[in-house]
């Protein structure tokens, strides 16, 4: 059963010793047997004729690569450690688990720096949880038992972080508790397929999300909507001056109508539980940080921090040595390991799981 990146569970079908499908593992807690297209691409790379079956090697920068032996690969391999001694860089996606751990020792046994790259930096997601809420781990976000969502930029339904686990939760938010229907706002400059889903679709200027969210948050505020124990605990963890984002001015700064957000404000703060959350697109600003911030601080109006159906802290490893979370380098100390590559300090790159 292998394990996808974003934490799914699959079961593979195999049929005289060939894998023949892969469904969704409807015992596994992310995606409870939810399959996406994604699965069927595994079968695709499996048997592709132009797959890559055995080991290549390549003697000079413009030389073809050639078949070598899975043992002359392993002891060039171990050949080329040895003379590098302390040399060597070690690249690999943000890996978490015994993946994380396997590279961690193996890098910490031949003196190795242990790099982490990656495309789709969530940096300013886990800044934010640990800035705002004290969390070392991306939350849990509690769909299942919500009844208002209101998430920014990110697309959720379609390639953010875990959308097998995300539909299959959206499934059960629609269908509601009790009876009431969930009800869904998704900001996001762009129509994405979690825009098309939504009740409400506001689509402000690009890179003024986080002014939306702080206007939402002043009407919330002035019209005292929530209890003043939670507007007192908001004020007391953001760094920002409310004055600035009434929500006439912040109509004129996004380009959406007053009354709009005046009505995602008390729609809710009023209809609880509620979950706010921002992603994607929303922190690929530079003043992502901003954006992030001023988005998940709306959870603190509607005391949705550590409660059903809001932001839920994910449960530290159960093994010891065994990472729970796991982030790419800065671009600054990129800068700096490549200056190292090019002043020749590093003989020996190993790259893994990364393009």
């Amino acid at each position: 059963m292998p394990d996808y990146t974003n934490g799914d569970g699959v079961i593979v079908r195999v049929v005289q010793g060939r894998a023949t499908k892969v469904e969704g593992n409807p015992d596994h807690p992310i995606n409870r047997g939810v399959a996406t297209a994604r699965y069927d691409s595994t079968l695709q790379i499996l048997y592709h004729p132009d797959r890559i079956k055995e080991p290549l090697s390549r003697y000079s920068k413009s030389g073809n690569v050639i078949n070598v032996s899975w043992n002359k690969a392993t002891n060039d391999l171990k050949n080329i450690i040895r003379e590098s001694k302390d040399k060597i860089t070690v690249i690999t996606n943000p890996t978490r688990g015994h993946s994380s751990y396997v590279t961690n020792e193996f890098a910490k046994r031949f003196g190795a720096k242990n790099m982490h790259f990656d495309p789709i930096v969530q940096n300013i997601q886990q800044n934010t949880m640990k800035r705002i809420f004290d969390l070392d781990r991306l939350p849990h976000l509690d769909i299942d038992n919500t009844k208002t969502i209101l998430s920014f930029g990110a697309d959720w339904l379609s390639t953010w972080n875990s959308p097998a686990q995300y539909n299959e939760m959206y499934g059960n938010f629609r269908e509601g508790k009790d009876g009431e229907r969930g009800y869904f706002v998704h900001v996001d400059p762009r129509m994405s397929n979690t825009a098309a889903s939504a009740d409400v679709w506001l689509s402000p200027i690009p890179g003024t999300e986080g002014h939306l969210a702080l206007g939402i948050a002043y009407e919330i505020i002035t019209n005292k909507l929530v209890e003043p124990k939670n507007i007192n605990k908001f004020l007391s963890v953001i760094d920002f001056d409310m004055g600035e984002f009434s929500t006439s001015s912040v109509a004129k700064k996004c380009d959406i109508s007053e009354e709009k957000i005046k009505e995602v404000a008390k729609h809710f703060a009023k209809y609880t539980p509620s979950i706010a959350f921002a992603g994607g697109s929303s922190e690929a600003h530079t003043n992502g940080s901003f954006i992030a911030s001023a988005v998940y601080s709306l959870n603190i109006l509607t005391n949705s921090v550590n409660t059903k159906g809001g932001i839920l802290p994910n449960p530290e490893g159960a093994l010891p040595k065994i990472n729970s979370s796991a982030s790419g380098n800065s671009l600054s100390e990129w800068e700096k390991e490549i200056e190292k590559w090019s002043n020749g300090d590093v003989k020996t790159l190993i790259i893994r799981g990364v393009d």
